[in-house]
């Protein structure tokens, strides 16, 4: 997920942390209330017989409603969100038939059913929450890319998979030019932009398997695996002049060019 989130800010990030806490809780709530109502036959409210209630309660309306569209689109939030409407769904089925005195309607395989799919939504949120989590920890903070310590963990993994497969990968190390001279001349702010751009514009322009990652100040460390030498040099020769043709707009309309 960490490549994958590469354009989403870490107080995004946080926020969705603190949603999916909060869903954790609301849900324990909901499943307490629906056993009052299974167990001792008390009426069940509108957030448990409700149509469609996956979109109704808190974490629904904040799912469908503010969440980034492009979580949405990864495994692991489409399977929550493929438990989250089956828990609804089955439990307004099941209170439903406590509402018609049908309570010996429920078979065992349903309940145990019903439940294992509660305790499969909240672990899944549990291992979101840690995908998430190593996002912010293995990330550089105003680049979005990669940080250091991500960089020898993978570089080390990709040394073991070279040496099991006999394959190779291009490693090469870019530094923007003239970087300390846009800081003197338009601030700091100016110069975060100028990196941000340009990370952005190299996970944009390399392979869905190459890797990035900030190496420090205005250095950033490039890996394309299972590369020779000679594709190597294309890709990163390619990047370098595509690069060097992208504008950065600072300060309303002074235009920058960037070259590594």
């Amino acid at each position: 997920m960490l490549k994958q989130l590469q354009d989403i800010s870490s107080s995004e990030i946080q926020e969705i942390l603190k949603q999916l806490e909060q869903a954790l809780r609301d849900h324990s709530k909901w499943l307490m209330e629906w056993h009052r109502c299974i167990i001792c036959r008390t009426p069940v409210g509108e957030s448990h017989t409700a149509e469609n209630g996956h979109t109704k309660c808190r974490f629904g309306k904040w799912f469908y409603n503010k969440l980034n569209p492009k979580f949405r689109e990864f495994p692991n939030f489409m399977a929550v969100e493929h438990l989250h409407t089956y828990m609804h769904g089955t439990g307004r089925e099941l209170a439903l038939k406590v509402l018609e005195d049908k309570v010996e309607m429920i078979s065992e395989d349903a309940y145990d059913e019903f439940l294992m799919k509660r305790t499969q939504f909240r672990e899944l949120v549990r291992m979101i929450e840690k995908e998430l989590r190593d996002v912010l920890l293995h990330s550089d903070p105003l680049t979005r890319v990669m940080n250091r310590q991500k960089m020898d963990e993978m570089l080390e993994s990709e040394r073991e998979l070279l040496r099991a497969t006999g394959e190779t990968s291009v490693i090469a190390m870019t530094e923007l030019d003239y970087f300390k001279k846009v800081n003197d001349t338009y601030g700091h702010q100016a110069g975060d932009l100028v990196l941000k751009e340009a990370a952005q514009f190299f996970i944009q322009h390399l392979r869905p398997t190459d890797l990035v990652f900030r190496y420090g100040g205005e250095e950033f460390l490039i890996c394309l695996p299972r590369t020779d030498m000679v594709d190597g040099f294309k890709i990163l020769d390619r990047l370098r002049n595509s690069l060097s043709k992208k504008t950065i707009t600072i300060e309303g309309d002074t235009e920058l060019t960037v070259t590594g």
